[in-house]
């Protein structure tokens, strides 16, 4: 009589930690599977309904564990460009922040930023950065003006001159800050092999430039 209750008692454990497993399995598989498509799809229908429009998933970095996901889209009034969306916070509270307008944009960054350059320097190579997301302050339907005047907006990239000196590189910059312009550039003239960094931020007190070793 022993022998048999302990041999239901044994049947019971191991029935018992069978329907354990399998529930702990189908746990994790479904914490696999909630990681995988929620960040997802929410970015998706936060840019959908901040932007109007319909936007395709393309891939994405990091975990919920360190609180950071960027997922990147695309979308048919940006064709090329990808869409950088960050998910911060908790997973299943969580907040979200893009660089839409920092692409819809930079061509017209770069434009101007040419034109302001043409009357220093005689032949050069500009390019802007895209910053990894817009400040709360930017919005779709604002004019290009409003854009590079918004606050805390900084303006990034490169410029390469064939030739040049450190006076006019100062000039140009200042000329920047004439503008209301806030910036942060590498400036390298190549005829002298001379590397500049050149910042003015919206709590800064006055330009930064300096020459790279």
């Amino acid at each position: 009589m022993k022998k048999m209750k302990k041999t239901i008692a044994a049947i019971f454990i191991a029935m018992l930690m069978l329907v354990v497993n399998s529930s702990c399995a189908y746990c994790m598989a479904d914490f696999v599977s909630f990681m995988a498509t929620s960040p997802r799809e929410g970015a998706l229908t936060y840019m959908e309904e901040k932007y109007g429009e319909k936007f395709e998933y393309i891939n994405s970095d990091g975990t919920s564990f360190i609180n950071t996901i960027y997922i990147y889209v695309s979308c048919e009034s940006l064709p090329g460009k990808e869409i950088t969306v960050t998910v911060d916070g908790d997973i299943r509270s969580p907040t979200y922040s893009d660089n839409y307008m920092e692409h819809y944009f930079k061509e017209q960054v770069e434009e101007y930023m040419s034109n302001v350059a043409e009357d220093y320097f005689d032949e050069f190579t500009l390019t802007s950065g895209v910053m990894i997301r817009s400040s709360d302050n930017v919005y779709l339907g604002m004019t290009f003006d409003e854009y590079l005047q918004n606050e805390p907006k900084t303006i990034w990239g490169s410029l390469k001159i064939a030739d040049s000196d450190e006076e006019t590189v100062r000039e140009f910059v200042y000329e920047l800050k004439r503008l209301g312009l806030h910036f942060s550039f590498d400036i390298t003239i190549l005829s002298v092999e001379e590397r500049y960094s050149a910042s003015y931020y919206n709590d800064s007190d006055d330009i930064e430039i300096y020459m790279k070793g």
